[in-house]
């Protein structure tokens, strides 16, 4: 009885144990299918997300190919994909603003409109075209940039060709895009019909940005991709918005650049003046005036400002010899308070004459190069103090050193060239009156034009004929850094975007 109790036990055991095993197993086999299915469908979404991905890249290349013309219609193919796919006509927007535009403190929007969008989600993860470019939304909620957008910016030249999505509808699955021209290219900037302040008296929309700074304001639900694109292209001012979800990128203006002709007597010369030092050529080709015939022996010639309480000037004179073996002093006179104090800087040999064939006219001429600010090694930066740079000694001038302003010739404090941001690595140096310290005219003449700003240097020929202006010219270069603007060109695109 006994035994018979202990087999029967024991078998049931046995049941037990197989029927266990058999759940544990089906629970296992059950597990292993969940997570193999989980495993599947993210492999899947993984796969069509980079499909799409590559696709909407595709539809960038297209989509700008319609908008700038080179193509009537373009179609991309979705296909392989279930997310959904819709154009958004108002998503997003972006204003120009030229702020200061005229040195006084007015501003002028030169566009605004909506940029909007071509979007993909699937689950969580949006891929949207805008402005020209492809921006990724994860389920996190971080934009990252997939292909730029057309934002063109090289030394201090911007150029935005605005491409604006219009269309309506959508499509889920594999869906196909075409994408045709919408309304006609529309030039925004330069475009000399249309005056600032809508007013013919003022100036026109035209080429260089000569004042203030140009802001490019971009509202978008992707403004963290489009600040992160602003940071890497430029060294621009970048300011981010998060509660409006806008980023604005600000250029400053360099006014006068390139080539220019010398205006005469009285006239004057738009310099800005930037600080961080960024003036990288400023020179002055002069000629002696017809009616003079002892060729720069008698040269007496000056630029100036007179501003509020700023007075600036740089002299040029003859100190020694004429025709080709002339040599010119330079002088460099800065005063912040209408005379009470004064920086004073000279340099005896400066400037030398020299003879060429310069019109091709087969007969020499005499001409006399002042350089103020030089990159002859060509890095972008007059940092670095070349054998060739003028040095001029921190000393008290007299009134024959300067043409108009009259210098008290009296003892004064050290002086240090500094308060910039940012700083210049020679910077903070403090130089003695007549104790012999000297620097290069590069440094000293962008010093004082960062510290004055926007300005006209007017002009000062003595007695109107020691120098031919109609014959001299002059060229300003700035360094760009990317955070100046001297050419803006803006185009409004128009696409049209159709799914099915």
């Amino acid at each position: 009885m006994w035994r018979a109790s202990e087999s029967s036990a024991r078998g049931q055991s046995e049941t037990l144990g197989v029927v266990l095993l058999l759940a544990i197993t089906i629970a296992g086999t059950g597990l292993i299918l969940g997570f193999g299915d989980a495993a599947f469908e993210d492999t899947r979404s993984s796969t069509e997300i980079q499909q799409a991905e590559l696709a909407m890249t595709v539809f960038d290349s297209r989509a700008a190919k319609v908008a700038l013309g080179d193509s009537d219609v373009q179609t991309v193919d979705f296909g392989g994909t279930t997310g959904t796919l819709r154009p958004k006509p108002g998503d997003g927007r972006i204003t120009i603003k030229h702020v200061d535009y005229d040195g006084t403190g007015s501003d002028e929007i030169l566009y605004q409109n909506s940029l909007g969008s071509l979007v993909y989600e699937n689950d969580d993860t949006e891929l949207v075209y805008q402005g020209g470019g492809v921006w990724r939304r994860d389920g996190k909620g971080g934009v990252s940039m997939v292909s730029p957008p057309e934002f063109h910016y090289r030394g201090s030249t911007l150029t935005l060709p605005l491409v604006r999505v219009t269309g309506s509808g959508g499509s889920a699955g594999g869906a196909k895009v075409r994408v045709t021209r919408g309304a006609a290219m529309k030039h925004v900037f330069p475009d000399a019909s249309q005056h600032y302040d809508d007013d013919s008296s003022e100036p026109t929309y035209t080429n260089p940005s000569e004042n203030g700074k140009v802001q490019i304001v971009v509202e978008s639900a992707y403004y963290e991709g489009w600040a992160d694109y602003f940071r890497e292209r430029t060294n621009a001012k970048v300011d981010v918005d998060d509660a409006d979800r806008e980023v604005t990128v600000e250029l400053i203006s360099t006014g006068n650049t390139g080539y220019f002709e010398m205006p005469g007597e009285d006239g004057s010369v738009d310099v800005r003046g930037i600080a961080g030092h960024s003036m990288t050529d400023f020179e002055i080709t002069v000629r002696p005036d017809d009616t003079d015939s002892a060729n720069f022996a008698n040269l007496k010639w000056s630029m100036y400002v007179d501003k509020g309480t700023t007075q600036f000037e740089i002299h040029v004179r003859q100190n020694g010899g004429s025709g080709c073996n002339a040599v010119a002093s330079a002088t460099v006179y800065y005063s912040s308070d209408d005379g009470a104090h004064e920086q004073g800087w000279y340099d005896g040999d400066a400037f030398e004459a020299e003879c060429g064939d310069y019109n091709g006219d087969g007969d020499d001429e005499v001409r006399m190069v002042i350089d103020l600010v030089d990159d002859d090694d060509g890095d972008g930066s007059v940092h670095d103090a070349e054998s060739d740079d003028p040095r001029l000694t921190y000393t008290d001038l007299s009134n024959s050193q300067v043409m108009n302003f009259k210098p008290k010739g009296t003892p004064r404090d050290p002086v240090t060239l500094d308060g910039h941001n940012p700083p210049a690595s020679w910077e903070s140096k403090n130089y003695e009156p007549d104790d012999g310290d000297r620097e290069t005219l590069d440094r000293v003449v962008n010093h004082y034009t960062s510290e004055i700003g926007g300005f006209a240097l007017t002009i000062d020929d003595k007695s109107s004929n020691t120098v031919n202006e109609g014959a001299s010219y002059g060229r300003i270069e700035y360094g760009g850094g990317g955070r100046y603007i001297t050419y803006l060109h803006v185009t409004d695109n128009e696409i049209e975007v159709e799914t099915a």
